[in-house]
């Protein structure tokens, strides 16, 4: 554990879920277009499913006496290629104070010790914030993909009509 005059640095736990939940829905809540509430179970078993051990691969970031407000979980996502994923959380209320920035230095630093040779992250594009401070870290855009729906409700118009069109 390390800490300073505000903040205590921990290792993640099996006990963290509930509130890794909660740092994630005030994420998510402030900006995401799709928020959808998740729970402490949706962790529990995404990170079953990526071996992902919370005391191994997160770090957590409390506030002195206080829940977690950042968390940062790094795992190798493709150990054939030595790539590890990264995924790193600030609560909105916390962001501008350096926490971002010192637990990327942790997992990156995490990430060389564990032989990896890519880091990986997943930024939003309609966080700008965040793309910029992933660009300003060395991140390079490696993918991006387009997020579409459709309306059931409205119609297709007769240029483009399922036939017409071929995947």
């Amino acid at each position: 554990m390390i800490s300073n005059r505000s903040f205590v640095f921990e290792p993640g736990s099996e006990e963290s879920f509930d509130e890794m939940a909660d740092l994630y829905n005030a994420v998510d809540f402030a900006d995401h277009p799709d928020f959808a509430k998740i729970s402490g179970d949706f962790f529990r078993s995404s990170y079953a499913v990526a071996n992902i051990i919370p005391s191994r691969d997160v770090l957590h970031v409390r506030k002195k006496g206080g829940g977690i407000i950042a968390s940062a979980t790094s795992y190798m996502e493709d150990p054939e290629h030595c790539q590890q994923r990264i995924v790193l959380q600030v609560h909105p209320n916390f962001r501008g104070q350096g926490l971002g920035s010192m637990l990327l230095d942790r997992v990156l630093h995490r990430s060389r010790n564990a032989g990896a040779r890519t880091v990986k992250c997943r930024v939003q594009s309609y966080r700008p914030e965040s793309v910029y401070f992933a660009e300003k870290n060395g991140f390079v855009l490696d993918h991006s993909y387009v997020k579409m729906r459709l309306s059931l409700k409205s119609t297709i118009p007769t240029s483009q009509k399922r036939e017409d069109v071929r995947i």
